[in-house]
């Protein structure tokens, strides 16, 4: 652990020594209780918003992974699964969340499970909106042992001695109920949505105090043109198509943009975004590369977050992995006369 601090002054690595393992227990007023974030928040629509559960006639089965700040001591690691399935009959879309986060030294864990359900109501031949409920169960946890307390650091740094602190964490695995919900209006190439996550902020303090999940409001929205041509060299039509997003998200004292564009050239898949524009004085942000390629039913996504800022150099930016795989097995009444591709209950925006 201490290697990574050589470049430090011996106050400096006395302050992030101390207070990097407590991040994940709110030891910083602006990461306190929040949610992680992916650089890449179209691969992960029913953590985005709930209203986006079955947006496809296929069962939709995803898989993220993230690093962030990969020189620095400890695991900052995200990983996330779901499965979504659309339900013609009945309009809906069912779907289950599944989020394991890792963040710091200290052995920090943050895992939820969560039920999601969209109502898909079609407002004429070219709009609809799309209401959405989520409900859950999270847990966290905290390694008492790889904590670091202030007994155990002296100007030398950490003197790797037993500490002799009793008291402060009363309870090691703490369990919540959660809710969210959220809407879309979307049209036949746009789409605008709101979702308001941890709607009853439950209480996650270890310590027996109040340590209240923050309400998470995010606005997502995106213009999606798609275009074809012709290869000389082959008889078949490519398809090809880019769109403009952006994400605000809210989160107690927490605020943060993301803008980017996406392009897709069949089988290709490019993206550029900046996450986190500062909207206030002293945030860096991130630029964000992504590039990935689609397989018949599947599609690999992987990009890239290099951070700005003076911090930033330090950190090793952050690496993510998105996995999609659709089962392709809608009904053939649902099918478009004369196409082979599905009439969905949403236009093709997302994965």
């Amino acid at each position: 652990m201490c290697n990574f601090f050589k470049k430090f002054n011996k106050f400096s690595w006395i302050k992030l020594c101390f207070f990097l393992p407590l991040w994940g227990l709110g030891g910083f007023g602006f990461l306190f209780a929040q949610d992680p974030q992916n650089a890449h928040f179209l691969a992960s629509p029913l953590s985005l918003n709930p209203a986006l559960t079955g947006t496809t006639t296929e069962g939709r089965f995803l898989f993220n992974y993230r690093s962030q700040w990969a020189k620095l001591p400890g695991d900052f690691v995200t990983y996330q699964t779901s499965y979504d399935q659309y339900l013609p009959k009945i309009k809906s879309g069912l779907g289950i969340y599944v989020l394991g986060d890792r963040a710091g030294s200290a052995g920090v864990k943050n895992d939820q499970i969560q039920l999601s359900y969209a109502y898909d109501l079609r407002l004429n031949s070219q709009a609809g909106l799309r209401m959405g409920l989520q409900v859950g169960y999270g847990n966290r946890y905290v390694d008492y042992y790889k904590l670091i307390f202030g007994d155990q650091l002296t100007t030398q740094g950490y003197t790797g001695n037993n500490t002799q602190e009793t008291a402060g964490i009363r309870n090691l695995n703490i369990n919540y109920f959660d809710t969210g919900s959220g809407m879309v209006l979307y049209g036949e190439n746009a789409f605008l949505g709101v979702a308001v996550h941890h709607l009853n902020q439950p209480n996650v303090s270890w310590t027996g105090g109040t340590d209240i999940l923050n309400r998470k409001i995010s606005i997502q929205g995106g213009f999606k043109k798609t275009f074809k041509f012709r290869n000389q060299k082959n008889p078949y039509d490519y398809t090809g198509s880019f769109m403009p997003n952006f994400q605000y998200v809210r989160q107690g004292d927490f605020q943060m943009l993301n803008v980017g564009l996406q392009a897709y050239l069949s089988p290709l898949i490019l993206g550029f975004y900046y996450k986190d524009i500062p909207i206030r004085k002293g945030y860096g942000g991130a630029l964000v590369s992504l590039f990935g390629f689609e397989y018949q039913n599947m599609v690999f996504m992987y990009s890239y977050e290099a951070g700005l800022g003076g911090f930033a150099q330090f950190t090793g930016g952050g690496h993510e992995v998105s996995f999609i795989l659709k089962t392709d097995k809608a009904r053939p009444k649902y099918r478009r006369k004369g196409s082979k591709k599905y009439k969905t209950p949403f236009p093709n925006l997302l994965f």
